[in-house]
């Protein structure tokens, strides 16, 4: 259950673009800059069927990276900017039209309130991680699709996770 030789390809040049920036510059363009997985709640949109397999497996993959999402925490940290949710969506959806068809979705982003100083308020982020918010139609995905999809997402979230809070 590894990574597409393509997307290999890709994280390996993102993973070299982002090493040559700056520090500096890095914090600016990543959303998981600093981000301690311990105030992370990780939410997932998968098929009901699936869900409990599917959640374990990413628990186990973070666990393996040594980092700790939490399956709920505290909503007054969220809302004080403190906390993040990480939304993971692997769902279909059957085509009315075009029976034994479903659009595919294959998302993840890393949510987080931010107080903006010109507005006074906090606003609800959303940051893509790791996917291209890609759409298909394709049949009913599988457990076995599913869980390859979700590896390949943990796998780059994770990877882009290191990257940008690697020790200098």
């Amino acid at each position: 259950m590894g990574i597409s030789m393509y997307k290999s390809y890709l994280l390996l040049v993102l993973t070299l673009m982002l090493w040559s920036i700056p520090s500096e510059s890095l914090a600016l363009r990543s959303a998981m800059t600093g981000v301690n997985f311990d105030d992370v709640e990780l939410t997932l949109l998968v098929p009901p069927a699936y869900y409990e397999q599917l959640y374990d497996r990413a628990i186990e993959a973070f666990a393996k990276a040594g980092l700790r999402p939490k399956r709920e925490i505290d909503r007054t940290i969220l809302q004080e900017g403190k906390g993040y949710i990480l939304f993971i969506e692997l769902w279909a959806k059957s085509i009315e039209t075009c029976p034994g068809h479903y659009r595919y979705e294959q998302t993840a982003e890393l949510q987080e309130w931010v107080y903006f100083d010109r507005i006074g308020e906090r606003l609800l982020m959303s940051s893509p991680m790791g996917s291209d918010n890609s759409l298909v139609v394709t049949a009913k995905p599988d457990l076995t699709r599913l869980q390859r999809d979700l590896d390949d997402l943990l796998a780059v979230i994770i990877q882009h996770y290191r990257v940008v809070n690697m020790e200098r």
